[in-house]
Formats: C-alpha cells, structure tokens, sequence
C-alpha cells in the first residue's frame, strides 16, 4: 500500500465516480482498488486483491467501518460541546 499525492488523488476519484460502463480496463482495475479509510480520512490504492488489515496512515484495524466512525464522531461532538459548557 502506498499514499498517494493530492492531485494524483483527485484525478483517480474522477475515475471512481465515473459509471463503470464509460471506464477502461484499465481504469476500473484503478477504480476497484481504491480504498478509503474512514477515521483518518486516508485514502490509498491497495496493491493486492484482499482487503487490506490496516489504514497505512493511522495503523486502526476498524479503518472500514463507517459506523464506528460515526459513533466515535457523535461522541467527540457531545464532549466538545460538553468542554464548551463548561467554559462558559
């Protein structure tokens, strides 16, 4: 697994949105193997065909589970807001 530059990254987001009909071979092999990690917000291209066990960038296991994100997210706004109240 390797991070890609920002540019590199758009251009293959491109190709991932895109109807898998209008793609190459090519670009729908790209397409596939794009992965995103949702804790970090990390995305890559995966090298082999299995799902990848960990984010290259945050090292967390549950890196595919947008659930748990969702909850960890919940509970970091209930506890700023929480830190906010208590300021004032």
């Amino acid at each position: 697994m390797f991070d890609l530059p920002k540019t590199i990254l758009k251009q293959l987001l491109s190709v991932k949105n895109t109807h898998p009909e209008r793609l190459s071979h090519a670009e729908l092999t790209i397409s596939d193997r794009i992965v995103h990690c949702s804790l970090c917000d990390n995305f890559w291209v995966r090298r082999k065909n299995k799902i990848p066990e960990r984010c290259p960038s945050c090292h967390r296991r549950d890196w595919d589970r947008p659930l748990i994100t969702a909850m960890l997210l919940a509970a970091k706004a209930a506890e700023d807001t929480a830190h906010a109240m208590e300021d004032k």
